[in-house]
C-alpha cells in the first residue's frame, strides 16, 4: 500500500492508493465506511494536511494482503522443490507472523500445490476455524455493502439525474418484473448473470438481513447478525398478508411472482427492496383492484414515467404506495414531493392510494384545500377489499 505517513504525497501516489481502496473496496476487503475514510486521509495527506504519524496498517489485515503474501511463500517454496536432487526431509523456517495469513486463504480446488506448501499450511492450522469464519462473515457484509451502494447509486442516477428513452424505460419495467419474480433467490442455478448486480449473498441460506440506511441515502449498511439495524423480510414489506388476499394471490401465482421468501443464497439489496420492489408490489396490486372495477389505468409515456404510476382516462394520476405507519405521517413527508411532481407533469389532480391498512387506521379520506391531491389511506383491510374505498374511488373518477 501507498504510505501516507511521509511529507510529500505526489499526484501517482494518490491516484495509486485510489486504486489500491477501490479493489480493497470491490473485494469485500474494507467496507463502504472505510473506503471513505481512507478516501478522506488520502487526499488530506496528498494536501499535506493529514498527521505524518498515521498509519495504515490495518489494510494489511485484509485477505487481499493474505493472498499476495501467499503467492510469495508458493513461489518460495516452490523455487526450492525445482530440482531432480531434492533431500529426504526439507526442512522450511517460517516467520510466526504469517500463520495467520496462511490460515486466512482459500486457494482453488483446481490448484496443484506442493507437499512442502501443504505441510506448512497444516503447521498453521490449528484454532483457525473461528478467525476464518470470523473473516468470511466480514468479506461477505462488506461486498454486501458495496453492492448495495451500487443499486442505490444505480437507482438515484434513473430517478433523480436522467432523462427517460425508450430502452430505459424498457430496462426498468424489465428490473420491476424480475424483483417482482425473484425478491430472494435459491442458489446460484436459479440467478442468471445479468440480474445479479441486484443481489447481495447470505452467509447462509437466508430469508432475512439486517441494514442501515441513513435517509435513504446511497451509503448502505448490511450486517448478518447487528440486530440494531433495520431488518429486512417479508415482513417489510407485508408479503404475507397480501396473500391472504385471494384476488391478489391468484394474480402472483399467474404471473409467476413470488408469494414468499424461502430460505436462500441471495436477496435484493435494501435499495432495490426499498425503492423498487415495494414500488412494484403497489402498482401490480392497485392496478388489478382497478381493473376489477372497471376502471383502466393508461400507462405513463416516456416524458412522464416514473413520475406517478398511471392516469386514467379523465387525466386524474394515480400513486400507489405501500406506507407501513400511519398514514398521514407518512404522507405529510410526502406531499413536497408530490406537489414538484405535478408541477413537473403540469398534473390537475392526484390520487395517492396506500395497499395495506397501517393497525388501527381509521379510513379517512385527506384532500387537500386545492383539491389537487386525494389521500386514501387503504384499499385493503382484514384480507380484503374495503367497501369504503371502493365506493370512493368509484364516486371519485366518475366525476
Amino acid at each position: 500500500m501507498v504510505a501516507l505517513n511521509y511529507a510529500n504525497v505526489s499526484e501517482s501516489d494518490l491516484i495509486k492508493y485510489i486504486f489500491q481502496l477501490e479493489f480493497l473496496r470491490e473485494s469485500g476487503d474494507i467496507s463502504p465506511k472505510e473506503f471513505k475514510s481512507e478516501l478522506t486521509r488520502a487526499f488530506r495527506a496528498f494536501l499535506k494536511e493529514q498527521p505524518n504519524n498515521y498509519s495504515n496498517r490495518y489494510l494489511y489485515k485484509t485477505n487481499a494482503y493474505s493472498s499476495l503474501l501467499n503467492k510469495f511463500i508458493i513461489q518460495a517454496i516452490g523455487r526450492i522443490c525445482r530440482t531432480n536432487m531434492k533431500a529426504d526431509k526439507i526442512h522450511i523456517l517460517a516467520d510466526i507472523t504469517i500463520k495467520e495469513h496462511l490460515n486466512n486463504v482459500s486457494l482453488p480446488k483446481s490448484m496443484i500445490l506442493i507437499h512442502e506448501y501443504n505441510a506448512l499450511v497444516r503447521a498453521a492450522s490449528l484454532d483457525s476455524d473461528m478467525s476464518e469464519q470470523h473473516n468470511n462473515l466480514t468479506d461477505l457484509e462488506n461486498k454486501a455493502s458495496y453492492v448495495s451502494c451500487k443499486t442505490a447509486s444505480y437507482i438515484n442516477q434513473k430517478l433523480l439525474y436522467s432523462s427517460w428513452s425508450d430502452d430505459s424505460k424498457e430496462e426498468w419495467l424489465e428490473i420491476r418484473q424480475q424483483v417482482l419474480r425473484q425478491p430472494t433467490v435459491i442458489d446460484d442455478s436459479q440467478l442468471i448473470d445479468r440480474w445479479k448486480p441486484l443481489y447481495l449473498q447470505l452467509p447462509i441460506p437466508n430469508n432475512f438481513y439486517y441494514f442501515n440506511r441513513p435517509n435513504d441515502s446511497s451509503n448502505v449498511e448490511i450486517s448478518f447478525s447487528n440486530t440494531n439495524f433495520n431488518p429486512l423480510n417479508e415482513n417489510s414489506v407485508r408479503l404475507s398478508e397480501l396473500m391472504k388476499i385471494d384476488l391478489f394471490y391468484k394474480l402472483f401465482t399467474e404471473n409467476g411472482w413470488a408469494t414468499s421468501f424461502p430460505l436462500s443464497k441471495y436477496m435484493l439489496t435494501p435499495p432495490m427492496f426499498n425503492d423498487i420492489y415495494k414500488g412494484a408490489l403497489g402498482e401490480v396490486c392497485g392496478k388489478h383492484v382497478f381493473e376489477e372495477l372497471n376502471i383502466p389505468l393508461i400507462d405513463l409515456d416516456v416524458d412522464e414515467f416514473e413520475v406517478f404510476d398511471f392516469k386514467t382516462e379523465k387525466n386524474v394520476y394515480i400513486d400507489f404506495k405501500f406506507w407501513s405507519g400511519t398514514f398521514t405521517q407518512d404522507a405529510e413527508k410526502e406531499i413536497s414531493k408530490i406537489r414538484n411532481k405535478m408541477e413537473k407533469i403540469k398534473a390537475n389532480k392526484v390520487m395517492i392510494i396506500n395497499i395495506l391498512a397501517p393497525k388501527d387506521q381509521a379510513f379517512k379520506v385527506q384532500i387537500q384545500k386545492d383539491i389537487s391531491i386525494i389521500e386514501i389511506p387503504y384499499l385493503c383491510r382484514d384480507n380484503k377489499i374495503t367497501t369504503e374505498a371502493v365506493n370512493f374511488i368509484l364516486g371519485e373518477v366518475n366525476k
